[in-house]
Formats: C-alpha cells, sequence, structure tokens
C-alpha cells in the first residue's frame, strides 16, 4: 500500500476547481449509514476493539456541536493527541465543518505550551482532558499568561465534579464549562453536569455504567488501566503469592494505581524494586 500525505490548503485549491454538479452527485451517492472510520479502544475488558463510526453519527455530533457550542469554537487550543476521538470531533473535523481554527499546542499534553498558545493566539476554547485544566489552575507560572480570551473549556475522558468546574470558571477564569462524555462507539456527548451513581455510596452498586467499570477498570487522567494484567505480571514474580491491583482517588490525575502484595510462606525478604 502506498501512503501518502496531502496538505490541507493543497486539498482546498484542488476542490475549487471542480464544478458543484459533481460534488452535488457524490454526495447525494453516500449512503449515512456507511462506514467512515475506525477508531481503536480497549473498553473496559483491556481487550482492544476497533469501534466503528458511520457518517450520520459523526456528523450528528457536529450539528450539536455548531448549535449548542459552535460559538465557542472560532480559535481553539487542543492539547491532546490528535488520534483520539476527543481531538478528532472538537477539534479536527469542526475546521472543515464551521469557521474554526484549531491548533494542536504538543504532541502529548503539555501545559506550558497550551498557556502559551491561549496567549499568544487569543484561543476562545480550550479542550483536553481533566489533568491538563487543573495543571494550569496549580502551575506557579500562570500569572504570566493571559488566559482571559478563553470563553469555553471543554473537558473529557473522565467525569468532574460539579465543585471543579465552578473553581474551572472562576480561577481560569473561562465564561463557560462543559464535559464531553460517552463512548468511542457513540461518538461522544455533551452535557454541562454530569450524574453517575457511584456519587452517592448508597447507589454504587444499583447505578450502571460508571460505577460497574470501577470494579474493573482504573482511569488514570485519560489512560485506562486495567487490574487483571498488572496482577497478572506481578504474580509471574516467584516470590509473589497473590496481588490484587486498585484505584486510589488523586487530585491530579483521578485516580493513582495501588497493589495489596502477598508474598509466598517461604519467601524471607522481597522489596518493592524486586517486583517492579
Amino acid at each position: 500500500m502506498n501512503l501518502s500525505t496531502h496538505p490541507f490548503a493543497e486539498l482546498i485549491k484542488r476542490g475549487a476547481n471542480i464544478r458543484p454538479k459533481p460534488i452535488l452527485e457524490r454526495q447525494a451517492s453516500i449512503d449515512p449509514d456507511s462506514l467512515v472510520a475506525i477508531f481503536y479502544k480497549p473498553g473496559i475488558t483491556g481487550q482492544p476493539k476497533a469501534a466503528t463510526l458511520i457518517n450520520f453519527e459523526m456528523l450528528n455530533l457536529l450539528h450539536g456541536q455548531l448549535e449548542n457550542i459552535g460559538q465557542f469554537l472560532t480559535r481553539v487550543c487542543a492539547p491532546i493527541s490528535i488520534y483520539h476521538i476527543f481531538a478528532e470531533m472538537v477539534g479536527v473535523l469542526n475546521v472543515v465543518f464551521q469557521k474554526c481554527q484549531a491548533v494542536f499546542s504538543a504532541i502529548s499534553p503539555d501545559t506550558v505550551s497550551a498557556m502559551g498558545v491561549i496567549h499568544e493566539e487569543e484561543r476562545t476554547a480550550l479542550i483536553g482532558s481533566p489533568v491538563i485544566f487543573r495543571d494550569i489552575l496549580t502551575h506557579l507560572g500562570k500569572q504570566n499568561y493571559d488566559l482571559s480570551s478563553l470563553a469555553l473549556g471543554v473537558l473529557g475522558a473522565r467525569p468532574m465534579q460539579r465543585e471543579f468546574l465552578r473553581r474551572l470558571e472562576v480561577e481560569l477564569p473561562v465564561t463557560r464549562v462543559t464535559q464531553s462524555d460517552g463512548m468511542t462507539e457513540n461518538v461522544t456527548l455533551f452535557a454541562s453536569a454530569y450524574w453517575a451513581g457511584d456519587a452517592d455510596q448508597q447507589r454504587s452498586y444499583s447505578s450502571m455504567g460508571v460505577c460497574m467499570q470501577r470494579l474493573e477498570i482504573i482511569i488514570r487522567s485519560v489512560v485506562n488501566i486495567y487490574p487483571a494484567e498488572i496482577e497478572t505480571a506481578i504474580i509471574e514474580h516467584l516470590s509473589v503469592f497473590d496481588a490484587q491491583v486498585f484505584g486510589i482517588p488523586d487530585e491530579r490525575y483521578g485516580e493513582e494505581v495501588r497493589a495489596w502484595i502477598t508474598l509466598k510462606p517461604d519467601t524471607s525478604t522481597c522489596t518493592t524494586d524486586e517486583i517492579v
């Protein structure tokens, strides 16, 4: 297979020379239910799987974005990986769907780069994982950057407490904060608030969704971590009899990974460094 890249400006130039009729005929021939993209995701099982998206799903979300928050998505700062569904829908495709500029401030999330882009290019929207927003709030050099152009903050990857969202509005500051959440298969959805049964300990085991995932998955920032995989690796150690891996609350990443390890009876000593 011969793979090549095409500058976006070149594609626009080529399209400008095509008469409207062939374009309309091509558009009419496209089935809204036909496959348009495949995103690989780990899901809650730990095994990679392909999430197939159709034309209608992606266009439907873009229409929803335009109607609800399109006025803020004119100059976007996107400090997230471009291959992620979040970056694709809220960052890349907005550029071709409406009048929008999107700047991916770094290859991987970087707080200083993000603040620099907002300051220098007066971005109106910041999209990313909660850790980016939290790191900006707590960064010692935050006062050196003018972030007053921000009108919208869009957080994805994990639900956030209402108190934290309100803190962003006051301290960042930003006019409006929303959450983007959902399975890759459903593209994503937006909400001004997010409720999950886990928030109330008395309802944790009677509600679906996040509470069920919490039994099988640890979400550290935007990374899905599967306790079973880590437990299997730990138990392979000659000195280990059993291991239980779990997540604990963490102010920056949402959750951090911890493990309880039981050594074999005939083991005299075994340090953490030996296991890691």
